[in-house]
């Protein structure tokens, strides 16, 4: 009874093992290499400098706006930061790196504006613990 389970097991296994094997030749078209590939080196450029432009362009609208009216000097750093760190990581991710190489830039990206998104918050709220309380 064990026989026959293992059997229709290794049967199924064999039938899997063959529809990979169809898919994985169908992709590779018999040339042994991979199909083409819609991201093409010339459109991850085209990419990259169209987001270099954005943040530009979005930078230098906020410049604008910012001069039009006054706002507080932290404010204003913490706003072109943000601003950096989105258009960095968009940059990374569209310029074609692997995700080993984006993985410690995103992740530095991401230290930098949780710092200045918390120390924004901690610039609003009020003090509270038991000093306060007395």
């Amino acid at each position: 009874m064990d026989n026959t389970n293992l059997d229709a097991l290794r049967a199924e296994a064999a039938k899997k093992e063959e529809a990979v094997k169809s898919v994985e030749t169908q992709i590779t078209s018999g040339t042994g290499k991979s199909s083409p590939s819609v991201w093409t080196p010339k459109i991850a450029l085209g990419l990259s400098f169209s987001i270099l432009i954005f943040g530009l362009l979005v930078l230098s609208l906020m410049s604008w706006m910012l001069v039009k009216t006054r706002v507080n000097l932290n404010a204003l750093l913490r706003a072109f930061a943000l601003i950096l760190i989105i258009v960095a990581a968009i940059f990374l991710i569209v310029a074609g790196y692997t995700q080993d190489q984006i993985a410690p830039a995103m992740g530095l990206l991401g230290t930098i504006a949780g710092y200045l998104l918390n120390t924004a918050r901690q610039g609003r709220e009020e003090p509270s613990g038991p000093a306060s309380q007395s």
